[in-house]
């Protein structure tokens, strides 16, 4: 990448002009919406679940982890009907209120949209996060703030948030992470942050213009999360490993339904109303046509493979480096570890730009064979 970037480009020029200004504002503000929608999703969530005890507690703490299951792209062609259900409200919003605020509405629906979508199904790294933190690293402070005359609410923003703020930040990271590599939901809901711009110049044929916005993505990931660790300073919270886990408190009748409400806002909108529309398709699609087992066999057994695969590369990966930094300690290592953890923060869209200009460039050299 940082070979094809240093190449000359005369279409740079011409995406800086007229592209990357809004590829870049959008691509920040949509990574901070969302991200700040899923932290506003998940740490609710995990603080109930984890803090009080109120029916179907249990059931909430695997649930809402379903989310994941669902690919922010899918989800985004679920809304679909929604999305297009708002032309009888745009007309409402021009006959009611003029032509400026009609399209005031119409830009801003995308955003909603995707916004939504993004942080409905990416909030569960949030949740996984926080939900560990405040049943164990917390609890022996948080008793000690209820002995003292702590109310839950001053408990929680007092002691309970502050503790975590390392999980959240990670959890938030992710989500950061995972938003900055987004293609499918921005491109189904118009958007166009740096990510889609990156394979817009490449299939117009503009490599090293591609080469230069995907190192960019990168350096918007690596602020992102220098800036995060330089808010936090040298600020650490340590906490007994020994320490008894963290007494639930029951709640009433108004306080269950709080904690189902926070809970199971996030599970509507990233995982029921997405899945129930998955299922009223395929019901109709199969009463209209013939349903091809063996095809959807195949796709669900390469499905399968690539994830095992790749879980298998990955695991193995994680216990060299992990089992290398304990058996020999040392500068070294301990600066490869470090590096190694920023691979998710490694953009996807650079890794596909990168391969894909490997692969073209062995193809040219003659290695055909190995190309493909």
């Amino acid at each position: 990448v940082l070979w094809h970037a240093a190449l000359p480009s005369d279409a740079f020029a011409q995406v800086v002009a007229g592209r990357l200004p809004g590829h870049l504002w959008q691509t920040l503000a949509l990574t901070g919406s969302v991200t700040a929608l899923a932290v506003v999703l998940g740490v609710p969530a995990a603080w109930l679940v984890s803090a009080y005890a109120f029916p179907g507690r249990r059931a909430f703490e695997w649930l809402l982890l379903l989310p994941l299951a669902m690919p922010a792209f899918i989800a985004a062609i679920a809304y679909v009907d929604a999305f297009r259900s708002l032309i009888p409200f745009y007309v409402w919003v021009r006959v009611t209120f003029g032509v400026d605020a009609f399209l005031y509405v119409q830009q801003a629906a995308p955003w909603v949209f995707a916004v939504t979508v993004l942080a409905a199904t990416l909030f569960p790294y949030v949740f996984l996060a926080c939900r560990a933190a405040f049943a164990r690293e917390a609890a022996g402070a948080l008793e000690a703030a209820r002995t003292l005359g702590a109310g839950n609410l001053r408990a929680f923003f007092g002691v309970a948030l502050p503790m975590a703020r390392p999980a959240v930040a990670a959890g938030a990271s992710l989500v950061a992470m995972e938003t900055l590599n987004d293609y499918g939901v921005v491109t189904h809901f118009g958007l166009s942050p740096l990510t889609p711009g990156i394979f817009r110049a490449w299939n117009e044929g503009h490599l090293g213009a591609a080469m230069r916005l995907a190192l960019i993505l990168m350096a918007v990931a690596a602020i992102a999360l220098l800036l995060e660790r330089w808010q936090r300073g040298r600020r650490r919270f340590a906490a007994d490993p020994a320490d008894a886990p963290l007494k639930r408190r029951r709640l009433g009748p108004s306080g269950i339904a709080l904690a189902w409400l926070f809970c199971g806002v996030p599970l509507l909108l990233g995982f029921l109303l997405p899945a129930a529309r998955l299922v009223r398709w395929a019901v109709l699609s199969g009463t209209q046509q013939a349903f091809d087992g063996a095809a959807l066999a195949a796709a669900a057994g390469n499905s399968f493979r690539l994830a095992a695969l790749a879980t298998l590369c990955i695991t193995a990966a994680a216990a060299l480096v992990a089992g290398a930094r304990r058996a020999f300690p040392g500068r070294f290592l301990s600066a490869a570890e470090r590096v190694t953890l920023l691979g998710y923060s490694f953009p996807g869209a650079l890794v596909a730009v990168g391969i894909g200009a490997l692969v073209a460039a062995l193809a040219g050299a003659g290695f055909s064979a190995l190309a493909l």
